[in-house]
């Protein structure tokens, strides 16, 4: 039906569209454009569809012509005999998500992909996935650009027709005989009767425009293509300038000119992020042995029975995202405010309540202040689900701000602190630790948005598919932008327990391995920014180089050197500039200095 058709945008304008159904165009004098004659999914004006932001990163590899807002998805539907054919007109492109997995479009899917060209008659495209037969698919069909179509073919797509069969299914074009089928049979074609003919022909298609009594029958579509002729030619029934066509005008003014508001209102960009939208209804099999080709009972989409219960009512329409949602925040149970609260306490505190973040079943770890959790998943959920203010209320209080420095009496009576009578110690993450390299430098960008920056490739990274290398300090910007390429991952995180990205993991490994120490000592990317804190602070005005001191230790840990840590800097600088023949003002030496800072542990740890 059409309400399974669904699409991501208004590339296909609001809905399919019906036989009778006319399309408005901006001039009032003449304001229907066409009368549709076929019931179809009609493109629009692709340059009226909103264009990504300047630095908004696509889609990538070969299925980057799916473009975000001009996809029109068909419901989900079973293959027989695995070959299909479209109804199109125009140049188009459709892709197949077979067994709602998108699967690669290479040496062994590559049949997944259907691209055509076209014009503006309409002809059947054969699509063969005889290969997938018994399979589960849904199509995605997308209008071609119009850079993707030869000069003088029509790069607007319709979509009239999905039909499965082993041969091509007959034309479907009509021939204009049908227009004057109230000809009287057996007469001749004199001039009168063909005459009259051509009257009743034209009365009976106005008159079921005027009445919208349009359906699927071949006698309506003959009267909506004669009528879609009859607009096309308005200057055949009025004179230019007459009243006819200015009482029209003046009819049509107002809707055209409200639409005309509308368009110059809607976004000409979209900053969005690319995701998936709601398909069809489909309910799965119970996998016996988790083998897909051993499918066992139906199961119908639904929350967890053993949270929710058996009686759950049934989901109807759509994927059922949308009522999961509101199952899994239903106030009756406070499962997923608990775990989302638990998960902000160990990203601040280093330990979850729950310690195992990921677990909360019997075989997880229970709770050291389950009454706490409860308190802070209720006070969460009654101010909004707010994750700003949870972190703000935590933050706040005075478990957060205690010392990491505990009493030898508290660590006799709690060695794990599961009391939390003082404040664990915490490496930061290694984006932390990057961003935090680049803001004591100066070179930390703090641009929102844009696009990813590459990942700098060492010499050794080598492999498959290997991207092109980005600079060494990635333009400056926060480690949220850096790409993250599964087979070329940055070293420097990969030293500092940065996770894999395969599966999600609700808590990060810390380690404390000489391949850290090694790739602070070492790595380019900390030895260039040290050099370039160093030109930074030489170039700051300052009283002597005790003052400069003190300003490095006030950018690096916020506190000012012990007089201790103030002799030795001032001894190692004069150190460094002996070996390097020059004065202690030598750049190089105040790098060295710079350098060590990064290294001491307060840089990389919060107490």
């Amino acid at each position: 039906s059409e309400a399974d058709w669904q699409q991501d945008g208004f590339a296909f304008g609001l809905r399919p569209v019906r036989v009778g159904e006319f399309q408005l165009s901006a001039d009032c004098n003449r304001p229907i454009v066409r009368i549709y004659d076929r019931a179809a999914a009609f493109s629009q004006d692709l340059a009226l569809a909103p264009q990504p932001a300047p630095g908004t990163q696509g889609e990538a590899g070969r299925l980057n012509w799916l473009q975000s807002g001009r996809t029109l998805r068909s419901p989900s539907f079973r293959l027989t005999s695995g070959k299909l054919w479209y109804l199109v007109r125009g140049s188009g492109n459709v892709y197949a998500a077979v067994d709602s997995h998108r699967m690669n479009n290479g040496p062994l899917h590559g049949a997944f992909i259907r691209k055509w060209k076209g014009n503006d008659q309409y002809q059947w495209v054969e699509h063969n996935l005889s290969a997938y037969a018994g399979r589960r698919l849904q199509l995605e069909f997308t209008p071609a650009g119009a850079g993707d179509v030869a000069a003088g073919e029509e790069p607007l797509l319709s979509v009239a027709m999905i039909v499965e069969a082993d041969r091509k299914p007959d034309s479907l074009e009509r021939s204009d005989a049908g227009l004057l089928r109230s000809l009287p049979a057996g007469e001749s074609l004199a001039a009168e009767a063909v005459a009259q003919s051509y009257q009743l022909a034209l009365l009976r298609a106005a008159e079921r425009f005027g009445a919208q009594t349009y359906d699927a029958s071949d006698e309506a579509q003959d009267d909506a293509r004669l009528a879609d002729w009859m607009f096309s030619r308005p200057q055949l029934w009025s004179a230019p300038q007459s009243a006819t066509e200015q009482a029209t005008a003046e009819a049509a003014k107002a809707v055209i000119n409200s639409l005309a508001e509308l368009a110059a209102r809607a976004p000409k960009e979209s900053a969005l992020a690319q995701t998936m939208f709601d398909g069809s209804s489909v309910d799965e099999f119970v996998l016996l042995r988790g083998n897909s080709k051993t499918p066992g009972e139906v199961v119908p989409r639904r929350f967890l029975e053993a949270i929710a219960g058996a009686e759950q009512p049934p989901i109807t329409s759509g994927s059922g995202r949308l009522e999961l949602a509101g199952r899994m925040t239903d106030p009756s149970h406070p499962l997923l405010a608990r775990v989302i609260v638990n998960r902000v306490w160990q990203h601040l505190f280093g330990r979850g309540i729950v310690a195992s973040v990921d677990n909360f079943g019997v075989l997880g770890e229970a709770p050291t202040h389950p009454e706490l959790l409860d308190y802070l998943a209720d006070d969460f959920v009654r101010h909004g689900w707010s994750i700003k203010r949870l972190i703000r209320s935590l933050v706040m209080t005075r478990t957060y701000q205690m010392s990491s420095r505990p009493s030898q009496a508290s660590l006799e009576r709690d060695p794990r602190n599961l009391l939390w009578q003082h404040m664990p110690l915490k490496r930061l993450e290694a984006e932390a630790i990057r961003d935090a390299i680049l803001a004591v430098s100066g070179r930390l960008d703090l641009q929102l948005y844009g696009p990813s920056v590459p990942v700098h490739l060492t010499p050794f990274m080598e492999g498959r598919g290997k991207p092109a290398s980005g600079p060494l300090d990635g333009n400056g910007r926060r480690s949220l932008y850096l790409s993250v390429r599964r087979n070329f991952m940055n070293p420097m995180f990969l030293s500092f327990d940065y996770p894999t990205p395969f599966t999600s993991a609700g808590r990060r490994s810390v380690s404390n391995v000489p391949a850290q120490a090694l790739t602070m000592m070492n790595s380019p990317f900390v030895v260039a920014e040290a050099r370039r804190w160093a030109d930074r602070a030489l170039a700051e005005e300052a009283a002597d180089t005790a003052e400069r001191i003190d300003r490095l230790y006030l950018t690096a840990f916020a506190r000012l050197p012990k007089a201790s840590e103030r002799e030795g800097a001032l001894h190692f600088l004069a150190e460094q500039a002996r070996l390097y023949g020059a004065q202690e003002s030598d750049p190089r030496a105040w790098a060295d200095l710079c350098h060590v800072l990064l290294n001491v542990k307060e840089f990389m740890f919060v107490r």
